[in-house]
């Protein structure tokens, strides 16, 4: 497990692997690159993050990735106590295998992904100790800045301090480029890598649907992409009349989703609005390339206008007309109308339209969401986009 010919990236922190939301689908894509290009790499999970059953083992290997849960398991003890010792154990457990990798292999860097501050510290002061750069991803704005915290302690943390921590940071719009320039120390670096789409995933996947429906994938907690937005605006788009069902596929804290199903009971369509639940990433791609059309319905916020939401690239891969609310940075790469639909943000009416639009003209809509994979194809590839991460890497090593 510890043995590399060519090691050159070490992914840790709190995360999950290899299944799990949009970061875990991002983390494959960069590591997947990296194999393709030729080098190794590792996930150290030192979460603990699974309270149920999961098809896949504490340490192994996916798709020809390595990963360890530190912990030796990878679900969370009922007890409080033996919870948290767990979490203290596994951390340092991590920093231990650290310290092997480095006496076996001289040059890799790390990718970063804990979300406790104490965490990042200890980790800052060991990589130091043993002369290994640690990286930073930021797919979106601060915490603090997005929730408008007031906090001036938390303030300075969040913006002064953490940022400093790292010898390179990734971002994933021109936004957070120019809002980490000024933050991140004069020697580290940055890098602009956008969206990534393992396009080998929906190459073999066999359209079989018993029924139409367009589809929506993602976290279904607060208002980040706008679903009830969704769920009006295809009421109002009466194409429940047409028999094309709205597939609500992913997961949210059970208030959240009784909201969204009130919604839909309200405008009297609950029989059309299919709550998937949680879906296997293997299976995902079945559901998305199976749909008549993929929507996203992102509300304009702080939040939408620095990030870039990572579903908008499987969308595309699958060929199918993508429709989609014009935020953050997603019109400097699609053109309403020849590669995707894009709507007005915060707008049922607009949105509602496009949704009809994508619909009277089905045949001209498979040709713009055949130009929106290709758009991704040209852009968003894995393996163009991990050689910048190498050519990054290496340049952060010396």
């Amino acid at each position: 497990m510890l043995d590399f010919d060519n090691l050159k990236l070490v992914v840790i922190g709190n995360l999950h692997y290899p299944q799990g939301a949009a970061s875990t689908n991002r983390i494959h894509a960069y590591l997947k690159g990296i194999k393709q290009n030729g080098f190794d790499s590792l996930v150290i999970c030192t979460g603990i993050p699974f309270r149920e059953k999961v098809n896949f083992e504490a340490s192994g290997s996916y798709e020809g990735i390595n990963y360890l849960y530190s912990s030796g398991n990878h679900y969370r003890d009922s007890r409080f106590i033996m919870r948290n010792l767990n979490k203290i154990f596994a951390f340092w457990k991590s920093i231990i295998i650290l310290v092997k990798l480095k006496k076996n292999n001289k040059n890799f860097a790390i990718l970063e992904y804990s979300t406790s501050f104490i965490d990042e510290v200890v980790l800052f002061i060991i990589c130091k100790w043993l002369k290994i750069p640690v990286i930073r991803e930021s797919n979106e704005l601060p915490d603090v800045i997005i929730y408008n915290r007031k906090n001036i302690i938390e303030k300075f943390i969040s913006l002064v301090v953490r940022p400093k921590l790292y010898d390179g940071v990734i971002v994933i719009s021109k936004f957070l480029e120019v809002f980490f320039a000024d933050k991140i120390r004069k020697n580290a670096k940055s890098l602009f890598i956008p969206i990534l789409v393992d396009f080998d995933r929906f190459n073999c996947i066999l359209e079989e649907s018993e029924e139409k429906y367009i589809a929506y994938c993602g976290f279904m907690g607060g208002n980040k992409d706008g679903v009830d937005f969704l769920i009006k605006s295809y009421a109002k788009s009466q194409l429940y009349k047409q028999n094309i069902k709205l597939y609500l596929i992913g997961y949210g804290p059970e208030e959240d989703i009784k909201r969204l199903k009130k919604i839909s009971e309200n405008f009297l369509i609950s029989d059309y609005v299919n709550f998937i639940g949680k879906v296997d990433r293997d299976d995902m791609p079945k559901y998305l390339k199976n749909s008549v059309a993929l929507v996203l319905a992102r509300p304009n916020s702080k939040q939408a206008e620095a990030g870039f939401p990572t579903k908008l690239g499987e969308y595309l891969a699958t060929g199918k007309p993508v429709i989609v609310t014009d935020v953050g940075e997603i019109s400097s790469f699609l053109k309403d109308n020849e590669s995707a639909f894009i709507a007005v943000p915060n707008n049922i009416d607009d949105f509602s339209d496009k949704l009809i639009k994508m619909n009277d003209n089905y045949s001209k809509s498979l040709l713009i969401g055949e130009a929106g994979k290709k758009t991704a194809l040209n852009n968003f590839q894995i393996n163009s986009n991990s050689k910048k991460l190498l050519e990054f890497i290496e340049n952060i090593l010396g």
